[in-house]
């Protein structure tokens, strides 16, 4: 199969200006703050990214026992739906060259995201679906959610004639907002496109592992976890707002990376939380459009 590319030219967040090197180091000071132009691409998913797709699954449940190599594995074969995201070579080879020299050169490609479908259903036979399905119901349970969140996250994980889908949509932190359009919609349409050629891909609902953070600090946990949230993935508030059921719970003695919150002390203090979100699977194209609306009304980049 071809690659899949989809060019998208995005601009990366400004750089961390309490840097402690940088502020020591005259020669880069003047790259703080600076932005970056760059273009990236989706692509089919191949093996020589099974360290990268990996690497960004691991944020989602932070030391969950939980195979995400043999996930990743699953997202690498099925490259009927779902995308990578990497940096594009304008100097390398076309899109459609399948000769050893262009899959050379993709494979030493970082890879920034990455945007799929995982059938549970269809895969709840693996180590990594069940370890998988059985966390998300602990940290439920744990969690204190009501009864019925509880009931439709059991059913929609349990059933074996309706499927459920894990929806992943991970990118590095300081990739903007506007990626996720072209990543989604043709997700989207390769979903619709498989499920007409009687794939696996007909769902019923789509789970979603959301990363947000909460201010840190005096007050009444109540108050703090009513405060509005930081969504790492800006789209993600919009898939909640179409959720039909989801929980929530800090991963707070989990994490230990600044991607989830290692903070300066010149920044407000925020714990990390994880929202699972479930979705009918009819509100994820109307819930995409409105973040393509969204997106719209926003600055063009560059």
């Amino acid at each position: 199969m071809s690659s899949k590319r989809r060019n998208v030219e995005v601009m990366d967040a400004e750089s961390d200006s309490s840097s402690s090197e940088s502020e020591e180091d005259p020669e880069l000071q003047k790259y703080v703050d600076q932005c970056v132009m760059v273009d990236f691409e989706g692509r089919c998913p191949t093996h020589t990214d099974y360290h990268g797709i990996r690497q960004l699954l691991l944020p989602l449940l932070p030391r969950a026992h939980v195979n995400w190599g043999q996930l990743a594995d699953i997202i690498i074969a099925q490259n009927q739906v779902g995308s990578v995201l990497k940096q594009c070579d304008p100097e390398g080879p076309d899109a459609d060259d399948d000769d050893d020299d262009a899959m050379d050169a993709d494979s030493d490609k970082e890879v920034y995201g990455v945007t799929t479908v995982i059938n549970l259903t269809e895969r709840r036979e693996t180590d990594a679906v069940k370890e998988l399905k059985q966390t998300l119901l602990s940290r439920c349970k744990s969690a204190g959610a009501a009864r019925d969140v509880q009931l439709k996250l059991d059913a929609a994980l349990s059933s074996t004639t309706e499927h459920t889908a894990l929806l992943l949509n991970e990118r590095f932190v300081n990739i903007p907002l506007q990626i996720c359009v072209p990543l989604l919609t043709s997700l989207r349409d390769e979903i619709e496109e498989a499920a007409k050629k009687s794939m696996p891909f007909k769902f019923s609902h789509f789970v979603l592992i959301s990363k947000l953070h909460r201010p840190k600090g005096k007050g009444k946990k109540k108050d703090r976890t009513q405060a509005e949230p930081v969504w790492m993935n800006g789209e993600d508030e919009i898939f909640d707002k179409a959720a039909e059921a989801s929980f929530e719970f800090s991963v707070a003695e989990e994490t230990d990376t600044a991607v989830d919150g290692r903070w300066t002390d010149r920044d407000t203090l925020m714990t990390p939380y994880r929202r699972v979100l479930l979705l009918p699977a009819a509100a994820l194209p109307p819930a995409i459009d409105e973040i393509t609306r969204a997106v719209q009304k926003l600055p063009q980049l560059g």
